[in-house]
């Protein structure tokens, strides 16, 4: 028998039970994110791609803010957040490389919430 499956055919638990308040949260921020997700494919074409223009908006204005990487990319390219209006306008950045991530990575991460 493979390694992997003793835990679970010995009765010993594979990880920590999560408390039931914790586990109660979870469950309603899912279950509303669902019924959210239910009703965006009935909503007008115009809507969902406004929508989408605006969470964009927020999404590069927060990493050009937050994020060493993407400041220094959008300086170089001479570019700023209010350049980028929809989806198709993030097809002027360049793809990042492999290499220069494990490079520097934390380069990558937000300024805002540094991990502990």
């Amino acid at each position: 028998m493979p390694p992997a499956l003793r835990p679970m055919l010995d009765g010993s638990p594979l990880r920590k039970p999560v408390p039931l308040a914790a586990r109660l949260y979870w469950s309603a921020y899912w279950m509303g994110h669902a019924f959210g997700q239910a009703r965006a494919d009935r909503r007008p074409a115009s809507r969902i791609l406004r929508d989408q223009a605006r969470r964009l908006r927020r999404i590069v204005a927060y990493a050009y803010r937050f994020v060493p990487y993407y400041r220094e990319t959008l300086d170089a390219l001479r570019l700023s957040p209010a350049d980028f209006r929809t989806a198709a306008d993030l097809a002027g950045l360049p793809i990042i490389d492999p290499e220069a991530l494990r490079r520097d990575a934390g380069r990558f991460v937000s300024t805002e919430r540094r991990p502990e």
